[in-house]
């Protein structure tokens, strides 16, 4: 008995210990709504003791909290114990926004913002912090400095604060509230200074004079690969992981169209176009055309190689399976392309240093109208991206290994490219066309080969002629002088 008894205490021991050591990174909750929780539901939410701070003798600086909303709009608020009336002056906090530099300082820039009141419960008070610059990037960091006012009089309008030098950091990183975390001390952080979203086509194009085009091949079922190339404020050596999100979204569309191309961005505006065209729109209102959004996705890239599949339709209805293998993470300044019939990263190498492929997804159409007469009725189904953004990079730069947690915007635009060969499909149909020119010319002057041989030979007989008047009389001449 005495055995299990001690068994037992070790294990609450360690789970004490496991506890303590995850209190530093607070994971934020969405069972509550943000914008009309007490003040008392937001900090018991926290799991933080916040009773010793209930005072009806000073003011106090509890704590500070994001959320997502139900809207998915970020919101931002300060938790207080206030003693005065909250409707006899408005309060503002003094705080710096600034992230670490690319040698890894903070120089403190601090601005003054405004504060809400949302409610209160005893002297405990709620306020929502309005117009913060970066609710946008995936790692926010804000350093507290004071709460105060602004003490108006006929000739100043002076910040007098009710609590001073709170100096405290809070550092938050996620764009949804499933994987939202906070630091309450500073943390390594690097900024994502450009980046592209980019997806490449791998498949069979259709064929035009036995050459490859850009358009897609009916039937045929492509694999559409997802990269973002990036570049950052701080040197990396050797690129270890790669945290990232996204959300995916699936569309299926019936409409006419007279081809499709491998390298064409179904983008979130494209979506929002088409709902509002006279020529889709009411494809969306009967169902005929629709988008499924997925719900986002949060995971950790490492170096090595993915397999990714394609299918070609082959002869006599057979179906051909093709793989390739790609790299994870790509340091594009020492990528070289091995084969020329696959991607080569020259365009995005010349602009970026890193590129990450973190997803792989499957496109196709097919017809279904036979009358040639018609322009030609279609299925599309594809899958989009929206949201991407980098949350963290774990590297090694000169030997050290740094795990930083990164300042990204979320990205839905992106753009195409396709395994097709070098020559587009539009600069190799303008070349079809010269030919098809150079071809008709050759045959048009076939057609005009016997009348012009009767011109050439009608002049030659009028030179003759013209020829023989002008010599005849020396010929006469010549004649009576041999007589």
């Amino acid at each position: 008995m005495k055995k299990k008894f001690r068994f037992l205490t070790l294990i609450l021991s360690v789970l004490v210990i496991i506890c303590s050591y995850s209190s530093t990174i607070v994971h934020a909750t969405s069972n509550i709504d943000i914008t009309t929780s007490s003040v008392r539901d937001d900090l018991e939410s926290m799991d933080m003791d916040k009773l010793s701070f209930l005072s009806d003798t000073e003011n106090l600086f509890i704590t500070m909290s994001q959320y997502y909303d139900n809207e998915n709009k970020l919101r931002s608020y300060l938790y207080l114990n206030y003693i005065g009336d909250v409707n006899d002056i408005k309060l503002y906090v003094e705080l710096s926004t600034v992230v670490m530099d690319s040698d890894y300082n903070i120089t403190e820039d601090y601005y003054i913002y405004e504060l809400s009141f949302v409610n209160q419960e005893e002297t405990w008070c709620k306020y929502e912090i309005l117009n913060l610059p970066n609710l946008e990037m995936t790692t926010r960091r804000y350093f507290i400095n004071s709460i105060g006012y602004y003490n108006y009089t006929s000739a100043t309008n002076v910040y007098t604060y009710i609590i001073n030098d709170i100096a405290q950091t809070f550092i938050y990183n996620g764009i949804t509230n499933d994987v939202l975390k906070v630091f309450h001390q500073e943390v390594d952080i690097i900024t994502i200074t450009d980046k592209e979203l980019v997806f490449y086509c791998y498949g069979q194009g259709d064929t035009l004079w036995f050459q490859e085009t850009d358009l897609m091949q009916p039937g045929d079922i492509y694999t559409d690969s997802w990269y973002i190339f990036f570049n950052t404020d701080k040197e990396i050596d050797d690129l270890m992981e790669v945290e990232l999100t996204y959300n995916q979204y699936d569309y299926h569309f019936s409409q006419t169209a007279n081809g499709i191309l491998k390298n064409h961005a179904i983008t979130l505006d494209v979506i929002n176009e088409m709902k509002e065209s006279v020529a889709y729109g009411d494809d969306f209102v009967d169902g005929r055309s629709y988008v499924n959004y997925h719900d986002p996705i949060t995971f950790t890239i490492e170096p090595g190689t993915t397999k990714v599949s394609y299918i070609d339709k082959g002869w006599f209805g057979k179906y051909d399976i093709y793989y390739e293998e790609l790299d994870n993470i790509m340091n594009l300044k020492e990528y070289q392309a091995q084969d020329s019939e696959k991607f080569v990263f020259t365009d995005y190498a010349n602009k970026y240093n890193w590129g990450v492929h973190f997803k792989d997804t499957t496109r196709h159409f097919e017809d279904y109208n036979s009358d040639l007469s018609l322009p030609i009725a279609i299925n599309l189904d594809g899958s989009g991206m929206s949201d991407v953004a980098i949350l963290r990079l774990k590297f090694k730069i000169n030997g050290l290994i740094k795990n930083c947690y990164a300042v990204d915007s979320p990205s839905d635009d992106f753009t195409g490219e396709s395994s097709s060969p070098d020559t587009k499909f539009e600069e190799m149909f303008e070349k079809i066309l010269a030919l098809i020119g150079l071809v008709l010319l050759i045959i048009f002057i076939g057609f005009l080969t016997p009348v012009i041989n009767l011109v050439i030979t009608l002049l030659k007989l009028i030179l003759k002629t013209i020829i023989s008047i002008i010599t005849f009389p020396f010929k006469i001449f010549s004649r009576k002088k041999k007589f």
